[in-house]
């Protein structure tokens, strides 16, 4: 039997279509070392990328302190986050919007999978013109505990009930991230995705 033509694209958003990444690292940095964590508590990044706030704070309780103080950490980082966008803006990545122009120009659905939070993800894409290209969308938010435990994002976004209603339950999609993870398509089949960043 011969394969179904892709009919839909997953992208990831922070690495892949914005330089948030090193606007999250910046944040990191300046509020790792008022609370006393050091100097680089930014690049605890590199090990939690795709991460939600629940991987997340699972993984600064096993690295940097069992009492990791995850509330405080994380209301202080979005404020010194919105200070830096609000400053600096944040870059989007070359070839970003030229891709989603040609998908949709050429009859592909397109899905996002991200680990950022809706509010957040929403306000950049349209910000910077994105938003309406998406047929649908797949936030950390959305992700439980449970089903994010064991896997990183958007691997396990993929097997949300939006990655099947967005890439139809009868086609076949691929996913476009920043890290090269590979994921199931919505037939039940392996599609491998490429690192597109």
């Amino acid at each position: 039997m011969s394969e179904q033509p892709i009919k839909g694209l997953v992208f990831d958003m922070d690495g892949l279509l914005f330089d948030s990444e090193r606007v999250v690292q910046k944040s990191w940095n300046e509020v790792g070392r008022q609370m006393g964590f050091g100097e680089r508590f930014g690049d605890h990044i590199y090990h939690t990328i795709g991460f939600n706030v629940v991987r997340r704070e699972q993984y600064f309780k096993e690295h940097v302190s069992p009492d990791f103080p995850m509330e405080e950490f994380t209301e202080n980082t979005r404020r010194i986050y919105h200070r830096i966008m609000e400053e600096d803006g944040v870059d989007r990545k070359p070839g970003a919007e030229e891709l989603l122009k040609y998908a949709k120009e050429h009859g592909y659905r397109l899905a996002l999978a991200t680990s950022s939070r809706e509010l957040h993800a929403q306000l950049l894409l349209k910000k910077y013109g994105l938003f309406d290209y998406f047929d649908g969308a797949v936030y950390g938010n959305m992700v439980s505990a449970g089903e994010a435990g064991s896997r990183d994002l958007p691997e396990s976004l993929c097997f949300h009930s939006g990655f099947a209603r967005v890439c139809n339950r009868t086609g076949r999609c691929t996913v476009r991230d920043s890290l090269g993870s590979s994921c199931r398509d919505a037939s039940g089949d392996d599609s491998g995705s490429g690192r597109a960043g």
